[in-house]
């Protein structure tokens, strides 16, 4: 066999809070490790989208970061690397289950043979795992953490480097008010993504303009209002779709969704005749309601930025000699223009993916 898929963590349940180190003892190059959550839900009152438990993935070597995002970046990346819409089953009612996998890919796809993650190339490479089930629902009882790694086995190969991804950097935005950040050049840039999370509102309300500058403007890759950018930004990456099971009640009811800019949401109640509504298509949740109380409802959501995530992919993404060489640059600076809707509490984070080789 070719490959194989080795557990790392076997499922459990590791309480409603905390940090966990896990030893990657795995000594064969390892192309994924696919993290998956899967909580019990203990009521129908939600608070986030069930991602959002899990506030950061890790992979470290002593102090070195090798990896480090958390549940809802590591899903937006994946959706933004995937070939084909990512297909997502949430189930959000009491006693439900949602399926939560985040997927720490190392190469351009699964079983790249030249970017992989090596294990023998590390001293101790561990994973450290921070959640809080209270940030999906507050009535969680329980849940299931496991984690696999997907190894090359009998087939050998000699990896150059691997793929890796940071959040370099979380502030408050101001609105209007220009934050400026250097960006790191050691190694050559694959992706950047900034994460504007706004609940009720796109991902302008946080930010507004991008525009990156090498040497103080001597080249400027990319500059404009987010209105316009994602005209082309957008159709680069692959859409977001959540099939979703909820509870709806004659009231309106909040159901947390992973695409940000919702193109299409599709509500079908279990009970025939019965009418129901689904609106509000922006900041990463709906609204459901039925024409009678407590009704089952399917529910398809489909859209753009997931978790309020913006990606800007640099050159051809299979093309590892075609990325961004930032190496030979004396500075690399993002300019973020706030959005017209950020006020205190705001967040907006600035993500990179590089090449490191070995």
């Amino acid at each position: 066999m070719n490959y194989r898929h080795a557990e790392v963590m076997a499922p459990q349940d590791l309480g409603a809070s905390g940090t966990k180190i896990i030893d990657i003892d795995v000594v064969d190059p390892i192309s994924r490790l696919t993290v998956a959550f899967y909580p019990t839900g203990g009521s129908d009152v939600l608070i986030g989208h069930p991602a959002k438990c899990i506030t950061k993935i890790e992979i470290v070597d002593g102090s070195d970061v090798l990896y480090s995002l958390s549940g809802m970046q590591g899903q937006a990346l994946n959706i933004f690397e995937a070939q084909v819409p990512v297909a997502q089953e949430l189930d959000m009612r009491n006693g439900g289950v949602p399926r939560i996998r985040v997927d720490l890919d190392f190469g351009r796809f699964l079983w790249d043979p030249e970017l992989a993650f090596d294990p023998t190339k590390f001293v101790n490479p561990q994973i450290k795992l921070t959640w809080n089930e209270a940030l999906y629902d507050a009535g969680v009882v329980s849940h299931s953490f496991f984690i696999y790694a997907h190894c090359f086995d009998q087939r050998s190969v000699t990896p150059v480097g691997f793929l890796m991804n940071k959040e370099i950097k979380s502030y408050q935005p101001v609105a209007g008010g220009f934050e400026y950040t250097d960006l790191p050049t050691d190694y050559v840039m694959r992706k950047l993504i900034i994460q504007a999370f706004k609940k009720s509102g796109g991902v302008r309300s946080l930010c507004q303009e991008i525009k990156l500058s090498e040497d103080n403007d001597k080249r400027i890759p990319i500059d404009g209002d987010i209105f316009y950018l994602r005209s082309f930004l957008d159709p680069l990456v692959n859409d977001a779709v959540d099939f979703i099971r909820v509870n709806a009640d004659s009231a309106a009811d909040e159901c947390y969704v992973t695409p940000h800019n919702i193109l299409t949401a599709v509500g079908v109640l279990d009970e025939a005749d019965l009418a129901c509504r689904v609106y509000l298509f922006a900041g990463g949740y709906v609204i459901v309601e039925s024409e009678t109380a407590a009704h089952g409802m399917n529910l398809h959501v489909r859209g753009k930025n997931p978790h309020g995530c913006i990606c800007i992919p640099f050159g051809k993404q299979q093309d590892h000699t075609d990325w961004y060489d930032v190496r030979q640059l004396g500075n690399l600076k993002l300019r973020i223009k706030g959005g017209p809707d950020a006020v205190a509490g705001d967040t907006l984070r600035v993500v990179t993916q590089q090449y490191k080789p070995y």
